[in-house]
């Protein structure tokens, strides 16, 4: 199930569609040789259009993008009411209730620091401020932020988490070999410059699982290491490293390996 559909196709229970209106002509299958409507040389209202495409997603199970390039074919043909995009029929049809905003707003009480919906008095009981405020209260707005991120997400590429992850990791690794095993470094009380060879000796000695996809190369090539012999590097060389480094910093290794 492609992800851009999984919206479309939740439980009925959350159903988005189920308070929409649709014209009556668009609640019925229609045939092939069936006309829309007698008045084939109108064009349809925006709303018309957008259910209906809408119809033609849930049938035929076509997928967002589908439905994006649908839009733009109906636009070159002319079709001037037609929808821009998929996000635009979902802000036609789907019921868009707004809050009015003194339900975003809380009150604090500046005597006993209770939270409250009231403007005028303190919603504690024991609080002299009970009655009425004496002093204009703090007060904070909340901003619904659910449809705000949906919007966002609707207009940006597709987001990698793992793939980003995997690449933050990848340069902590590189950092911390180039801080270990560079020569300016040698006289840092973290440089392991002069085991560098007592590493590499062991590292090479090393069974790999069959599943690894890279072996890692000599540590005196670590700056063109790839993101995989990293990885080697962190899970099986970390007893070697770990050996050589001061106490303090090999703490510090162990929380990142383990």
């Amino acid at each position: 199930m492609h992800e851009d559909q999984m919206w479309l196709e939740e439980c009925v229970d959350n159903d988005p569609w189920k308070n929409v209106e649709i014209a009556p002509m668009f609640q019925y299958p229609v045939m092939e040789n069936d006309f829309l409507s007698d008045e084939s040389s109108q064009t349809p209202p925006e709303k018309d259009i957008a259910a209906a495409l809408v119809l033609l997603k849930i049938r035929h199970r076509i997928s967002t993008k589908g439905i994006d390039d649908l839009c733009k074919l109906l636009k070159m043909l002319k079709m001037s009411k037609t929808p821009k995009s998929f996000y635009r029929i979902k802000r036609l049809l789907l019921p868009n209730p707004s809050a009015p905003t003194s339900e975003f707003v809380t009150y604090i009480c500046p005597v006993c620091c209770e939270a409250t919906t009231s403007l005028d008095h303190c919603s504690n009981e024991h609080c002299t401020q009970h009655k009425r405020f004496h002093a204009p209260p703090l007060y904070y707005l909340r901003m619904p932020i659910l449809q705000q991120l949906r919007e966002i997400l609707d207009h940006a590429p597709p987001l990698n988490f793992e793939q980003q992850q995997e690449k933050s990791a990848s340069n902590s690794d590189k950092r911390l070999l180039h801080l270990w095993f560079n020569k300016k470094y040698r006289k840092q009380p973290w440089s392991i410059y002069s085991k560098l060879n007592v590493v590499d000796r062991y590292l090479s000695s090393i069974n790999y699982p069959s599943t690894t996809v890279r072996i890692p190369r000599s540590l005196s090539k670590y700056e063109q290491y790839k993101a995989n012999e990293l990885r080697s590097i962190l899970l099986f060389g970390f007893p070697a490293l770990c050996s050589v480094l001061p106490f303090r910093y090999a703490r510090h290794l162990l929380l990142l390996a383990v």
